[in-house]
């Protein structure tokens, strides 16, 4: 459980997540993050860059199509995805033909 100190916008989430009433320090430090973000202090958060693994995940989560960029960064991830697999796969069976060897041995 990682808990932040009482008395911050982080603080006031976490109380929200865990069912909780949110204390008053909570309640002041969300109102005043509220009131700056509204205000355009807060700098918006990073998003995602187009033509990378992260900036894919970002259309699936935000339900916009992927652009190609994305689409083709996406594929050749699943492409060295699939490879890793294959050869775990294969180091798997080669380790099952050397234990069923060394039982017959034995």
């Amino acid at each position: 459980m990682n808990r932040r100190p009482c008395g911050t916008n982080a603080a006031y989430q976490w109380h929200v997540k865990h069912g909780e009433e949110p204390c008053g320090p909570c309640r002041d430090a969300h109102s005043a993050y509220g009131r700056a973000h509204r205000a355009g202090k807060i700098p918006p958060r990073r998003t995602a860059e187009c033509g990378t693994q992260e900036g894919y995940m970002h259309h699936r989560f935000s339900d916009t199509p992927p652009c190609g960029p994305c689409l083709e960064v996406h594929a050749a991830h699943c492409r060295e995805w699939r490879a890793k697999r294959k050869r775990a796969a294969a180091l798997d069976a080669t380790w099952a033909e050397v234990l069923a060897e060394t039982v017959r041995a034995a």
